[in-house]
């Protein structure tokens, strides 16, 4: 198994996916971390954002605002996931980091919004 960073700001939380596929792994996070799941505003996709680690039921629960995929162009064409995301959360943010390094300011006051930009 592999593991999963849950790092929260306020309400707000950002999930760092490591490498664990979508079973065993992510059918156990999603069975019993359900709580930390649903804050999720910022996800860093599971496996560089390959096939092998997209669990829908746990993306639907998070509905992160920016999804961040961390493969190549090639690898995501050859295996990612990104389509799925776009299924899923049709209105959040995919950022990939063969366009550019991914910067994501998450200010303390949940009043002010998530920044995104390109470094």
């Amino acid at each position: 198994m592999s593991y999963a960073l849950s790092i929260r700001v306020n309400s707000r939380s950002v999930i760092l996916a490591g490498d664990g596929r979508a079973t065993p792994t992510w059918n156990d996070i999603y069975e019993n971390c359900k709580d930390t799941l649903s804050t999720c505003y910022v996800l860093k996709a599971g496996h560089h954002g390959h096939e092998c680690s997209f669990h829908e039921d746990a993306v639907k629960l998070m509905n992160p605002v920016v999804i961040v995929l961390s493969n190549s162009e090639d690898e995501n064409k050859a295996h990612g996931a990104e389509k799925q995301y776009k299924r899923v959360c049709p209105d959040a943010l995919i950022c990939k980091t063969w366009e550019g390094t991914v910067v994501v300011k998450i200010p303390f006051d949940t009043n002010q919004q998530i920044q995104v930009s390109r470094a």
